[in-house]
């Protein structure tokens, strides 16, 4: 009898390890991903998208990862913009993931409009950049956190992402949490031209 729980016991340890290499590997895969989008030459094909949809993309790969994480979306169903739907979702997927990580509770997602742009918000509630990391934020390969699992690439790739937007990043921080800024020309239907092809 003790042995067959000792054998019980001892495939239950196999399978929480293995369960554990999994969850690393598809960990090093997805970084291996992100550095292979954040370093190859990349062309978007700009054209009208529904933000909602941009943002939906973003949010499922997210609950995808998080399951129990939090996100609160207050972006307006009705707002277009001029982008490349897999890029761009894919960079705000990454602001949003690093603020969930910095604050392990609910992201804030909200837009502003200007004359000219529209600013995607992506808000968290953790403790900040410090103040040594800010000017270094978007270097590759600079991470705050563990870089056995963050190899710095992620804000690296959103912000060239937004630029190939002809847009901006831009954060601002302090010790109650950090909001990024996608900070990306306002789309008005006839004026802006569509399906243009940009390198980045």
């Amino acid at each position: 009898l003790e042995a067959l729980i000792k054998e019980d016991k001892d495939k239950e340890t196999l399978l929480n390890s293995l369960t554990q290499l999994e969850q690393k590997n598809d960990a090093l895969l997805s970084r291996i991903e992100r550095l292979y989008l954040s370093s190859k030459h990349t062309q978007v094909v700009l054209s009208p998208n529904s933000l909602q949809s941009v943002v939906k993309i973003a949010c499922d790969k997210f609950y995808a990862k998080y399951p129990n994480g939090e996100i609160e979306n207050l972006v307006d169903d009705d707002l277009i913009v001029l982008c490349d739907k897999e890029h761009l979702s894919e960079a705000l997927y990454n602001v949003i993931a690093n603020g969930y990580e910095c604050s392990h509770s609910p992201v804030k997602l909200f837009v502003n409009t200007e004359r000219l742009w529209t600013n995607i918000v992506v808000k968290d509630n953790g403790p900040g950049i410090p103040k040594k990391m800010q000017k270094k934020i978007y270097t590759p390969f600079v991470s705050s956190k563990n870089s056995a699992l963050n190899w710095g690439m992620g804000l690296y790739y959103s912000r060239d992402v937004v630029k190939s937007h002809l847009g901006y990043l831009r954060f601002e921080t302090s010790n109650k949490g950090t909001e990024f800024y996608f900070m990306l020309p306002r789309y008005k239907e006839g004026r802006n031209a569509t399906n243009k092809s940009i390198d980045c």
